[in-house]
Order: C-alpha cells, then structure tokens, then sequence
C-alpha cells in the first residue's frame, strides 16, 4: 500500500525532469546563409545570416579566417566591395549555450575597368546670354568622376554627366571635351564645338516681294529676320505711315479695294538697332464686268425625254453672281 505513492512521486520528478529539458536553450543553428557571388570593384555586396536559437546572439564575421574587426552584426556589409575584399567569408554565432560556425561565401571581385565616355560631336551656336549645355554618355564602375573642359582647360568637376552654363559670353566659345575617371584609370571623351555670337541689330535674310491683286481679292507680305540674339519688334507701314496692329513678320489683307495699293514696309527693332525692309508694290486691278459663254452636250433639237446639260464658262472679277434664264424668264 505504500508502494503507490513512491510510484506517483518517481513519474512527477521525472516528468518535470523532461519539461525542464525540453526548456533548456541550445546552441545556435545557421538558418539561411548569403550564397557565395562575383561583383566588380566598386559593387556595394552585403554578406548576412538568420540563425536559429535563444537570443541573445554574438557575431563575429572573419575573411579567409581572420576576424574583421568592429563586424559584428549579422549583416556585414561592404559599401562598396574592392579588389582587395576578395576571398572566403564566414560567421562566427554565439548565445549561451554554445558556438557554430557558418559555412564559407566565396566573394569574388573583379578588376574594375577604365570609363568610357563620349559626348554629341555636333557643332552648336548661342548668342550672348544664351545657354550652353552639353550632355555625355558614361558607363563603367563607379564611383566616375567627371572633369569638363574648355579647350583643354578644366571649367568644371564633379559627377554630372551634362556641363551647364548660363548667361554665355564670347570667351565660351570653343571646343569641349570631358575625361572620365574611376579606380581604373581615366578616358577622355571627344570633343564638340560651341559658338557664342554676339548681338548684333536684327539682319533682314529675306524682304517681302511685290504683289499684284483683283478688288475684293487678297495678298500676304512676309519678311525673314537673324533676329541678332535679341527679341525682335516688327511695325509694318503703308506709303511710310505705320499700320496699326501689323506687328508681326506677316502683314496680309482680305477683301481689298483699290485703297490698299501702295507701297508697304515693315522696320524691325532689337535692343541693339532697327533695320527697315525693301518697299514691296501692292497694285491692285480695277475691277473688270464679267463675260460668259454657254456650252452644252446636246444638238439641237434634242429628243423628247433626253439628258440636257449646259455649262457656263464665266470672266472677270469675282465674286460672281449667276441667274439661268428661260426665253428671258429666270428659272
């Protein structure tokens, strides 16, 4: 009879004994590890591990097993990866139950190359106070840096890939080139020619021709200006009197009479002078009665029933008005 509770007591100790156990933290274990990877110098390459266990954990990650001083972290990261970092990686993990080493990541780093660098050959122009901007194309491992110059003389430095200048004056001209430059070495690009050209009074390239019209017809007068890098004005004038509202590089007319013959001109403003066009002819004909002749498909007489056209051929000065008649009675 006093076997039974000694039995009870035993399973209890024993039970807790296995909870207790079950409870008991372990070592570490490596979870998921980064896989081993090949970048060009100048890659930023971060190299982590997800360790299971009981926190808290300690790291320390080691190269070619050598521990990296101050990684200790279970990300280790190289910002960004050079030559020299090339080589086995591993991760030291500890709590207080114990230690376990990671398998190896193999980093490889290639060589990083020379830039290369180019920039539009195309020739430009700007007037005076105008923009200059030059854009080029990069590629290569980074960081590049980039000097811009100026017939051979450096204006500018830095990482952009364009060169900017505002409010150009005449000492911008010249040839730009750019060089390019990283770990590697450097590459320079080749060269575009910019031009400044200074304000000069407007230019007249094309001056506005004579032109003949009818009454009640129309005519368009035109003028081509190198507006000298300044906004132009334009004023047209007729017979030397200007016209008001006509200040564009077009002056045209509808419905003409014979008061708008003369002689028109039109005199263009800049901050820098005024030039005056050629006086174009406008001649404008009188008005001349209209004549018509009548044809039509048919001899004559024509059958009962048959098909009858008739067509009017009619000169002279529009517009036109036109009435058929009948023996004499409008139809």
């Amino acid at each position: 009879m006093r076997i039974k509770p000694l039995i009870f007591l035993v399973s209890a100790a024993l039970a807790l004994f296995t909870q207790v156990i079950a409870q008991t933290p372990g070592a570490p274990v490596i979870a998921a590890l980064s896989s081993s990877q090949t970048v060009t110098d100048g890659t930023n390459v971060s190299l982590s591990v997800s360790v299971n266990g009981v926190t808290p954990f300690s790291y320390q990650w080691r190269k070619d097993g050598t521990a990296i001083p101050g990684a200790n972290s279970s990300i280790h990261s190289l910002v960004p990866a050079r030559v020299a970092d090339a080589g086995t990686y591993t991760v030291v993990v500890t709590n207080s139950a114990g230690t376990v080493t990671s398998g190896p990541i193999v980093l490889g780093v290639n060589a990083p190359t020379p830039p290369q660098i180019s920039i539009s050959s195309n020739s430009s122009s700007v007037f005076v106070g105008g923009n200059v901007s030059i854009g080029a194309f990069l590629s290569g491992a980074q960081p590049i840096t980039v000097e811009w110059k100026l017939n051979g003389v450096v204006v500018a430095s830095g990482t952009s890939t364009s060169y900017n200048k505002t409010n150009a004056q005449l000492t911008d001209s010249g040839a730009y080139s750019a060089t390019a430059t990283n770990a590697a070495g450097s590459t320079n690009s080749n060269s575009t020619t910019v031009t400044v050209i200074p304000l000069t009074a407007p230019i007249i390239t094309s001056q506005p021709f004579d032109s003949v019209t009818d009454t009640a017809s129309s005519f368009s007068l035109s003028v081509n200006v190198n507006s000298g890098g300044s906004t132009p004005i334009y004023q047209w004038s007729k017979d030397g009197i200007p016209i008001l509202g006509a200040n564009s590089s077009n002056y045209g007319k509808s419905g003409v009479v014979a008061a708008d013959a003369g002689g028109y001109s039109v005199t263009i403003t800049n901050a820098l002078g005024s030039v005056t066009s050629r006086t174009a002819t406008v001649t404008v004909r009188p008005p001349v009665a209209p004549t018509v002749s009548v044809s039509t498909n048919a001899s004559n007489p024509i059958g009962i029933g048959a098909n009858l056209f008739m067509d009017a051929s009619v000169g002279g000065t529009p517009p036109f008005t036109i009435q058929w008649r009948k023996d004499g009675v409008a139809v």
